[in-house]
C-alpha cells in the first residue's frame, strides 16, 4: 500500500504531554462519536464549553450530522460553511474557541487543514483523515518530548 508523507520543517513544535496526550483524546473521542468522550476531552484541553466546535471546526462536519453518524445534508453544509450551526452560530464564537485554545492548538491547526487539503485533493474526505488521526492517538503512548511535524 502507497504511504504519502508529508513533513513541513517550519512546524516542528515541542508538544507538552498534557496537550498531546488530551489532544488525542479529543481525537479518539471524534472518531469514536462519543459525546461523553469528546465532553471529557475538551474539559481537558481545558475548553469544556466548546466541545461542539470540535466536529465543525476539526472535521468541517455538523454537529448533528457527527453525533448521528450520518453524512450532512446539503442544508447543513451551506449552514456549516456560512458558520452557522450547532458550535459554530457566530464568527465572534468560533474567535472565543481559538482564544480558548492551548497556544499548541494554532500549529496543529494548521498542519490538520495542510493534510485535509492534500486528502481533498486526492479525492479523500475530512473523515478520512480524522479516522487516522483517531487511529493514530489511539496507538500512541506518552512521550516526553515529542513532536509534531
Amino acid at each position: 500500500m502507497a504511504q504519502l508523507c508529508v513533513i513541513d520543517h517550519g512546524l516542528h513544535v515541542l508538544l507538552s504531554d498534557q496537550f498531546r496526550m488530551g489532544y488525542a483524546a479529543l481525537w479518539l473521542a471524534l472518531t469514536e462519536r462519543s459525546e461523553p468522550k469528546l465532553q471529557a476531552a475538551a474539559a481537558r484541553l481545558g475548553v469544556a464549553e466548546h466541545y461542539e466546535t470540535f466536529p465543525p471546526v476539526l472535521m468541517f462536519v455538523p454537529y448533528a450530522a457527527w453525533l448521528e453518524n450520518r453524512t450532512p445534508t446539503a442544508g447543513e453544509l451551506r449552514m456549516l460553511r456560512a458558520g452557522r450551526g450547532r458550535g459554530l452560530n457566530k464568527p465572534e464564537e468560533v474567535a472565543k474557541f481559538y482564544n480558548a485554545m492551548p497556544p499548541e492548538f494554532p500549529v496543529i491547526m494548521r498542519t490538520n487543514q495542510q493534510m485535509a487539503g492534500i486528502l481533498w485533493q486526492l479525492g479523500g474526505w475530512a473523515v478520512t483523515l480524522a479516522e487516522s488521526m483517531g487511529a493514530y492517538a489511539a496507538k500512541t503512548p506518552s512521550a516526553k518530548g515529542a513532536t509534531v511535524m
